[in-house]
């Protein structure tokens, strides 16, 4: 029989597939008339589409293709496996040998004492999974009131109900009825785009300590456990600081939590180590794994569970599973990927030749106009894209619209490399190459090189204005490091004026030596002032809305304030008090 890989036109391909086919996480209208990049062939680390075009896939698939692509082994091991027993359940007390097998070389692999597995089809189940296990465990010691779960803003655990309300993502929480009750979110440890005024190892320590904080806020009684990536991936390759999950692990300890070690993108040698947890010296109860397990050929997960928690566990029935729990077949397609991973020596490769070399040409991005910062833990990084460098500025632009922009051009140009928000991440398959390494630096140089002219010649290359980086500097709390809630205006439009003139004073050094000299009368809300960059007035300090409502503005000309805003940002431009109320020119 010959096998079909691309029997139709592209065209017609990307018709039915509109027609046909939901893909996750996308909008579909927009999709269907741009028409899906058709991928009908892929090995090592290059994938082909139906035009012919040979791609450098930088993100392994989706974070998960460890041993590259085209490794017949794996295709050997599922013919084999299917044609013996190509399907049993592991329920009514019965079990097969490529699951007793995987799960006995899993204990192998995983650090401390966590010897027991619990089989899934994914990362999202086996996060399912850990919802019910950390509260059966505690309720099986008598304490059925610790069931809170402590997770992060910004973390992806997964997509179905249970899992992505441990995630942190606003626009996944936005439908289907999530966050699920008994999940808690603190912030993030991301020091680029929120450490403010703080040095990182501060800034590490004070978000570590939101989990204490929270902990006792909830009660101690109450929180059963703390889940966490030990590098957020598709948050953005969010690197801690050195600082962060030392004290993570001394509040867990202190406090008797369950430590939840999400390792599906971690996992399986991606840091350099079998398990992230152990280039980051965590020491979880429970470990989740999917992606790299398999290298993506089958889909496969679990929860790797220590002795503490699987004896509770196992003096009773822990009503929960799944029709694909350990499935013969994926568990010898999984079976068969580590041995390659072992063998072969690829973490070894990884440690001590791909992950020096392509940290240290990852990092040279930083030379480039548009990167801000670059973030690498072994086959794992990020850069920051940024209109200015010495000030960690966001874009003045939508979020992610200078990322979306870069990875358009990166596609363009046969490279794979996502953006999640306005930031670029990389996960290569593990086995490349240092010529292939090369060959990502440069394409990735060339998209952010056509990315940062597409961004000039639209006029993006802008800051976001000084009031709103203000506001956001200000919701960092110099004394803990957190950020606080959204701020709830003060109703009285003097005591709105109290509070952004007063936050003004404190951060706007023109402000600070200008106003001893009486040269404040212009910022007083009795008088109207006057922009000397372009003569625009307006009426003194009326309150300017976050929702953008603009009653800070002329009030008879509703002159919007471009130029105050310019004026505030760079603290360059002179006021003058003026008396009565001049025409507007601007």
């Amino acid at each position: 029989m010959t096998a079909i890989t691309n029997h139709m036109p592209t065209a017609e391909l990307q018709a039915l597939d509109a027609q046909h086919h939901m893909h996750p996480f996308t909008a579909g209208g927009e999709l269907a008339a741009k028409g899906a990049r058709v991928i009908t062939r892929a090995a090592g680390v290059y994938l082909t589409d139906s035009e012919g075009h040979r791609i450098l896939d930088g993100m392994a698939g989706l974070w998960c293709v460890n041993i590259g692509y085209g490794r017949s082994e794996l295709a050997d091991a599922a013919a084999r496996q299917m044609r013996e027993l190509p399907y049993y359940n592991t329920f009514f007390q019965t079990t097969h040998v490529p699951a007793i097998a995987l799960a006995s070389k899993l204990s192998e692999l995983a650090p401390g004492d966590l010897n027991h597995v619990f089989f899934t089809s994914s990362g999202s189940e086996a996060n399912d999974t850990n919802i019910r296990m950390a509260r059966t465990y505690w309720a099986m010691r008598g304490k059925p009131e610790k069931s809170v779960i402590i997770s992060r803003h910004n973390a992806y655990h997964g997509s179905s109900v249970g899992s992505g309300s441990l995630g942190g993502m606003a626009l996944m929480h936005a439908q289907g009825g999530m966050p699920i009750p008994g999940v808690h979110h603190i912030n993030q440890p991301n020091w680029w785009a929120e450490g403010g005024e703080m040095l990182p190892e501060e800034f590490g320590l004070a978000r570590a300590r939101e989990l204490e904080t929270a902990i006792q806020e909830l009660g101690e009684d109450k929180v059963a456990a703390f889940i966490a990536e030990p590098v957020q991936g598709a948050g953005g390759v969010i690197v801690a600081p050195d600082t962060y999950w030392p004290e993570i692990q001394r509040i867990c300890d202190a406090y008797d939590i369950l430590l939840i070690a999400d390792e599906v993108i971690c996992g399986f040698g991606r840091t350099g180590n079998w398990f992230g947890s152990q280039t980051l010296n965590i020491r979880p109860h429970i470990m989740t794994i999917a992606k790299g397990l398999s290298s993506g050929y089958q889909p496969i997960g679990g929860s790797i569970v220590c002795d503490q928690v699987a004896e509770v566990i196992g003096d009773g029935e822990f009503n929960h599973g799944y029709t694909c729990s350990g499935h013969p077949v994926a568990s010898a397609v999984a079976l068969e990927n580590l041995r390659i991973i072992e063998e072969e020596r690829i973490i070894d490769h990884v440690r001590d030749v791909a992950a020096p070399y392509l940290k240290e040409k990852w990092e040279s991005l930083t030379d480039h106009p548009l990167v801000g910062e670059a973030r690498i833990v072994g086959m794992m990084g990020s850069i920051a894209l940024t209109p200015n460098k010495a000030s960690r500025a966001k874009f003045a632009a939508k979020p992610g619209t200078a990322g979306y922009i870069c990875r358009n051009r990166s596609f363009a140009n046969n490279l794979v490399m996502r953006h999640v928000g306005d930031r670029m991440v990389i996960s290569p398959p593990l086995v490349i190459s240092r010529d292939e390494i090369d060959i990502l630096i440069d394409r990735a140089w060339v998209a952010l090189d056509q990315g940062y002219a597409c961004l000039k010649d639209e006029g993006l290359l802008k800051s976001a204005s000084w009031r709103r980086r203000a506001i956001a500097a200000a919701s960092i709390s110099g004394v803990t490091g957190t950020r606080r809630a959204p701020t709830r205006w003060p109703v009285d439009i003097a005591a709105r004026r109290r509070w952004f003139w007063g936050l003004f004073a404190r951060r706007c050094p023109a402000y600070q030596t200008r106003r001893l000299t009486g040269a404040s009368a212009a910022l007083c809300a009795r008088q109207s002032s006057v922009c000397a960059h372009c003569g625009a007035s307006w009426r003194g300090m009326a309150c300017h809305l976050p929702s953008g409502q603009t009653d800070a503005l002329c009030r008879s000309h509703k002159h919007r304030l471009r130029c105050t805003v310019r004026w505030l940002q760079s603290c360059r431009k002179s006021w003058r008090p003026v008396h009565g109320h001049p025409q507007a020119t601007g």
